[in-house]
């Protein structure tokens, strides 16, 4: 009965497997150009590039659900990262997620919002997360946001503005609670 086990669990990984480098498959044809090398992309995933926009993904595992959505003439840029379930990453300009990030689930990373004053207007700045960010579920980056290398984010936090290195942060908005 183990080595049944056993067995069954193998052949449900290379069906992951399969389904995954299939997904990879399909959105090289759909988007030309764009740029996946070694990255699991599991179930009901949403990876869109409109023509002028960049989109790199490598060495990296998106888990269920996740939206990365690349529009007009933007750029992201994804390296060595584990993204978790449902999030959303969408960007305007430019966003980079650095090597050794892990994403917890349903977090938004978003480089653009609306103008007060002209909802139809959008405005964006970059966002760059560097290397070996950890980020607690449900936290959501703006516009303009650098965080520093080795900083953990605390679950729900809003960030706001801009971290260095190796701190924990959390709130809302996001404010620095140690170094680490």
């Amino acid at each position: 009965m183990k080595l049944l086990g056993k067995i069954i669990r193998k052949i449900d990984t290379l069906i992951h497997v399969f389904q995954s480098k299939c997904r990879v498959f399909f959105l090289r044809l759909k988007y030309p150009g764009i740029n996946l090398k070694n990255v699991t992309i599991e179930k009901n995933c949403s990876i869109i590039k409109e023509n002028e926009a960049f989109l790199e993904i490598k060495n990296s595992f998106i888990k269920i659900g996740t939206t990365i959505h690349a529009s007009g003439n933007s750029k992201i840029s994804i390296n060595g990262a584990f993204i978790g379930n449902y999030n959303m990453i969408v960007a305007h300009k430019e966003i980079i997620i650095d090597e050794g990030c892990e994403i917890a689930e349903f977090c938004v990373i978003r480089d653009q919002d609306h103008d007060l004053k002209n909802i139809k207007k959008r405005t964006s700045n970059p966002i760059q997360i560097k290397k070996e960010v950890w980020i607690g579920n449900k936290v959501t980056i703006t516009k303009g946001v650098i965080i520093g290398d080795n900083t953990v984010i605390g679950a729900n936090s809003v960030v706001t503005k801009s971290f260095e290195s190796n701190l924990l942060i959390a709130g809302v908005p996001a404010i620095k609670i140690k170094n680490l």
